[in-house]
């Protein structure tokens, strides 16, 4: 933490760093996508900083379409309070998705469950050829 500090320190550049649990404002992110589905399922908006691979992509695809996420030394940070709102919407959904309930099942838990079903039929369809000899 203090080498963070010290670093951020020596950008020469505003920043507000507040420390205090569980406040979060924001996700400091390489973007790879286990981290940004981590930060989104919070609701926490996400400050970009790719380094490699997709992630240049993640962070266009988050900034642009979703309008979640601020890339570094590209952004403004007037849209700091949309892309809290943005990512609180996503939070939403994603919760949605994976909600399992007595009368409804999120589209998440559907896909799964149409995954293991077919994969089931495949199963059991070989079984009764090889049952028949086929």
């Amino acid at each position: 933490m203090m080498e963070l500090a010290m670093i951020l320190g020596a950008s020469g550049k505003n920043f507000i760093w507040v420390v205090r649990p569980p406040s979060i404002s924001a996700f400091l992110s390489h973007c790879g996508w286990n981290s940004v589905l981590e930060s989104l399922s919070h609701g926490v908006p996400v400050i970009g900083w790719p380094t490699a691979a997709e992630q240049f992509y993640n962070v266009k695809i988050l900034k642009e379409e979703i309008e979640v996420c601020v890339e570094v030394a590209r952004g403004k940070s007037c849209e700091g309070k949309e892309m809290r709102k943005n990512a609180s919407k996503v939070r939403d959904k994603i919760m949605d998705d994976v909600k399992l309930e007595k009368d409804f099942r999120g589209a998440s838990v559907e896909a799964i469950d149409e995954f293991l079903n077919a994969s089931l039929m495949k199963r059991e369809e070989t079984r009764r050829g090889a049952e028949i000899g086929l």
